[in-house]
């Protein structure tokens, strides 16, 4: 990730990523492995848009918190992650959404 600091909160930062695995750091130092699933932009003033990520069926179920979430190609971002289908038969279903104005 480069010096800017909306780096890794841009739109075009995420949306060639879904379908490939993140890695979210659990408040122990554990990682798990996320699905982005989808990226989804909104219209509106500054930059609006949604990731929503699959994690894998089963414990550990994530709690709606920030966590430090890293990419290979992206690096390490901090997202506040709300489940949105919290225990669904495929897997828990979260949600990130960035809002930040333009510039």
């Amino acid at each position: 990730m480069d010096d800017d600091p909306a780096a890794g909160y841009r739109y075009r930062d995420w949306a060639p990523l879904v379908g490939q695995s993140v890695a979210a750091e659990l408040p122990g130092g554990e990682r798990i492995e996320l699905e982005l699933a989808e990226a989804n932009e909104f219209d509106g003033p500054g930059e609006q848009f949604s990731l929503v990520f699959r994690a894998q069926a089963g414990p550990p179920f994530l709690e709606q918190r920030s966590y430090p979430v890293g990419h290979p190609e992206l690096g390490e971002v901090l997202l506040f992650l709300v489940p949105i289908d919290p225990r669904g038969d495929v897997g828990q279903v979260l949600e990130a959404l960035i809002n930040r104005p333009e510039g």
